[in-house]
């Protein structure tokens, strides 16, 4: 692996018009040294991870402004398992332990028909939807819908339960009359599940690509009943401490990914069901 220093974010007003406080800067300092940050390129979640983020510190700059300056270890293709077994520290797993469901959202939601969207989503769930910031020049839209916690084998009939037919299917109508109407590529719609299995637990993605009416209807059809088939049929070749898995749902069928393991490093099978 090359280790390499980055810096982070400063007190700057950016290119988005954006300006990070010092609170918020030592608290992502804070985070980064109490668990691995895993890096994707433009936070695209659909590529594996390229590295970690090991440490970082923030300073003051020459001109009284603040900046996390952290470090990070880019993984070679030459690396092993073994060279990037890490010091123990492990990647936070986000948990979505909420009654519906949970959504996260970037600043490509910011137009009227995307505020339009969020507050109906708001309203459906009864959870007000958090903002991802994202600090990369053109960063991929994506919206994430974090629907529970669930016990392998029982996702697809966990999800329609626990949201209820009423509320399933005024959620896939939602979502279908936001992106008919939507054409750019640069789109992910991201359904994150908290998965249980051996007491342990880890975030499964399954990523639809540029949404339609016809996939979002296919997904909530049949994609969503295929999701355990799919994990039960890699998980045996998963490591341990696997702690996120990304699947894409396309052309009707769920592909594998990709793995992290909880010390931020990519595991890749090709399988699919």
């Amino acid at each position: 692996m090359k280790k390499c220093k980055v810096r982070m974010a400063t007190t700057y007003v950016d290119l988005h018009g954006e300006r990070l406080s010092l609170e918020a800067l030592n608290s992502l300092a804070r985070q980064i040294n109490e668990r691995y940050l895993p890096i994707n390129v433009n936070h695209d979640i659909q590529q594996p991870t390229v590295g970690r983020l090991v440490s970082a510190e923030v300073v003051k700059m020459p001109d009284g402004e603040y900046a996390v300056d952290g470090i990070g270890e880019i993984f070679k293709p030459s690396d092993t398992l073994a060279s990037l077994t890490g010091d123990g520290r492990k990647m936070n797993i986000e948990v979505d332990d909420v009654e519906t469901f949970s959504v996260r959202y970037d600043r490509a939601f910011m137009s009227d028909e995307g505020k339009e969207l969020l507050q109906e989503l708001e309203d459906l769930s009864g959870q007000k939807p958090q903002p991802t910031i994202k600090k990369a020049l053109e960063p991929i839209s994506i919206l994430l819908i974090g629907v529970g916690i669930f016990s392998l084998g029982a996702i697809g009939t966990g999800f329609f339960s626990k949201l209820g037919e009423d509320l399933y299917y005024k959620l896939k109508k939602t979502l279908v009359n936001y992106y008919e109407k939507k054409t750019s590529a640069d789109r992910i719609l991201d359904f994150r599940f908290s998965i249980e299995k051996n007491n342990r637990v880890f975030e499964v993605h399954v990523l639809i690509s540029s949404p339609t009416e016809q996939i979002i209807n296919d997904f909530f059809s049949v994609g969503i009943s295929r999701i355990d088939e799919t994990l039960d049929f890699l998980y045996s070749e998963l490591a341990k401490d696997v702690a996120r898995v990304v699947l894409e749902y396309k052309d009707n069928k769920l592909t594998f990914s990709y793995a992290v393991q909880s010390d931020c490093v990519p595991l890749s099978f090709k399988k699919s069901k």
